[in-house]
């Protein structure tokens, strides 16, 4: 599978964003819903590999049964790579727009420090309850914050 991605740069000057008013918020990450907000606003998980499970499982029931590196093989693997590279980009996707979102939105915004994946081995939490690492999308706010030139508290 051959992806091409292009970047061109411009030459126009974008205002930084400031904050005139101090707002903030604290940001609760679970595991059945995306976060919650302080505020009460909640964000819920879109489950985007629940959705993709069934699709996914027969490309991976197909390909059992090709013969290991012929052509038909290769072919296989291309439609499962192109699934799963489906639901990675969902997720990538509802992580940069919720982290936008909450940066115009929000001056200070604190997060708990929690390791979600612990609280599903706990818990016994299958995986349709699971979006992605907890630090993951953690890491996805603070690169959106800091670039829209708010406060980042942790």
């Amino acid at each position: 599978m051959v992806c091409y991605f292009l970047c061109r740069k411009t030459g126009r000057d974008l205002p930084q964003t400031v904050h005139q008013a101090s707002v903030a918020t604290g940001i609760d990450v679970g595991i059945r819903k995306f976060a919650v907000l302080s505020k009460g606003e909640e964000i819920l998980n879109p489950g985007f590999f629940s959705k993709e499970e069934k699709k996914l499982s027969r490309a991976q029931k197909k390909l059992s049964r090709k013969e290991k590196d012929s052509s038909n093989w290769q072919k296989q693997v291309a439609r499962l790579q192109k699934l799963h590279a489906k639901v990675a980009n969902q997720r990538e996707d509802l992580l940069h727009k919720t982290s936008f979102r909450l940066a115009n939105t929000y001056s200070v915004i604190c997060v708990e420090n929690l390791n979600i994946c612990n609280q599903a081995k706990i818990g016994k939490c299958p995986n349709r309850f699971m979006m992605q690492d907890g630090e993951y999308s953690a890491s996805f706010w603070r690169i959106n914050v800091s670039s829209m030139a708010a406060s980042w508290l942790k």
